[in-house]
């Protein structure tokens, strides 16, 4: 799920605006967890698109999402547990 869709899916379920913060919170990663266990039956969920000025200068852009990189945070259970992106 791109972040931009996690962020619209947690002001939708939650009532929290965090549409315009570079990054998920703790409490963010908390709530995609459950929402992928319950909804997509995982423990598992990756959420991709970070913004460019959140993530390191060798982090590669997507093209056809100009703004965001092709990088990725896997979540487990409530938490973060790796970090990877498309070098370019």
């Amino acid at each position: 799920m791109k972040m931009r869709e996690a962020q619209k899916l947690i002001l939708e379920k939650t009532g929290v605006d965090h549409t315009g913060e570079p990054d998920l919170d703790p409490s963010d990663e908390r709530f995609l967890c459950e929402y992928a266990h319950n909804e997509l039956g995982s423990d598992f969920i990756f959420i991709s698109h970070y913004p460019t000025s959140k993530r390191p200068f060798y982090t590669l852009d997507d093209p056809e999402d100009p703004g965001f990189t092709k990088s990725f945070d896997m979540l487990f259970r409530g938490v973060e547990v790796s970090t990877g992106g498309q070098r370019g």
